[in-house]
């Protein structure tokens, strides 16, 4: 029977990867959305969410808007390996869907302390340039959760300061 070492299991789990998606290939659809999304965080009334329509089954929910930076999956696994984040449970070093999965999560934890923002989350979005995005928002609740512009620019600035590589953008 074979042990894995933390030294063992940190090299497999650091593998070098590729982008999750040939983004060439894109359907054009996507290339098209993204040329039509509204820019900033004003978004004209047809892309708003009508609550009181939420339990209505004909209502079709408008396109779901995410705020904040693109990352790749190189740039979770880097900062983790940076920050010498917590390793993943034995259980799931096989599956590297599960391991991406953790690392994911261990990251936007971290980051969430580090802000003191517990809306950050990573979406999967349809992107042309990234695998991930690491939300601060989003379009069916930016009215609810928006920071004060002080604290936005806090947040932002804690960002940069952690990934400067990665939230230039």
């Amino acid at each position: 029977m074979t042990s894995i070492t933390e030294t063992d299991s940190e090299t497999d789990i650091y593998k070098p990867c590729t982008k999750l998606f040939n983004f060439s290939k894109a359907p054009l659809e996507w290339k098209a959305m993204a040329a039509d999304c509204p820019p900033g965080k004003e978004l004209p009334p047809e892309y708003l969410l009508d609550r009181k329509r939420l339990d209505d089954p004909s209502y079709e929910r408008p396109t779901h808007f995410f705020y904040g930076f693109g990352l790749n999956i190189g740039h979770v696994i880097e900062y983790h390996r940076a920050r010498r984040l917590s390793l993943p449970p034995p259980q799931i070093l096989g599956d590297r869907v599960s391991i991406w999965r953790f690392l994911i999560d261990s990251v936007v934890n971290h980051l969430r302390d580090v802000c003191e923002y517990d809306g950050l989350r990573v979406v999967y979005a349809r992107s042309l340039e990234y695998d991930l995005v690491l939300a601060m928002y989003n379009s069916y609740k930016f009215r609810y959760e928006e920071l004060t512009d002080e604290e936005e620019v806090d947040v932002i600035r804690l960002l940069r300061e952690e990934m400067p590589g990665v939230f230039g953008n």
